[in-house]
């Protein structure tokens, strides 16, 4: 009787010893798997921030190459500006265009492009959490 108590109990703490360790390489397992997706968003972040200065850096240029008349401008038809107030055109650069269309004045210029670039962000900021969540698998796929 003893003997088989013993043999049960020795049994007991083997399974028992078993089950921690398993539990132990889990757990080791889901914090590296933890780390890993951490890192995943971190790079992640750091390339949306990437992407706000390069975004950043083509809107200035496009706004300073419209200060300079480097480029043409964002130019309407002549159509749509009757009956407002003459004189609202920008630089000219010449050539048939000018004859149907008018450049927008240039504050409003920028202002279109600010908006523009103010929606890529928003673009970049949901494509960005689109792939953080696919990265913490929030949802099953």
């Amino acid at each position: 009787m003893e003997r088989e108590k013993a043999s049960w109990e020795k049994k007991d703490r083997d399974r028992i010893l078993r089950e921690s360790l398993a539990l132990v390489e889990k757990d080791a397992q889901n914090k590296a798997e933890e780390a890993i997706k951490a890192g995943k968003i971190k790079q992640e972040r750091l390339n949306r921030e990437e992407m706000y200065g390069a975004l950043k850096t083509k809107y200035d240029k496009v706004i300073a190459d419209g200060r300079t008349s480097i480029i043409g401008g964002l130019r309407v038809p002549k159509s749509i500006c009757e009956g407002f107030a003459a004189g609202v055109e920008g630089a000219s650069t010449g050539g048939d265009v000018e004859k149907t269309t008018t450049r927008l004045p240039r504050d409003v210029e920028e202002r279109l492009y600010r908006f523009a670039e103010d929606r890529d962000k928003i673009i970049i900021d949901f494509e960005s959490f689109k792939n953080e969540v696919r990265i913490s698998k929030c949802f099953a796929e």
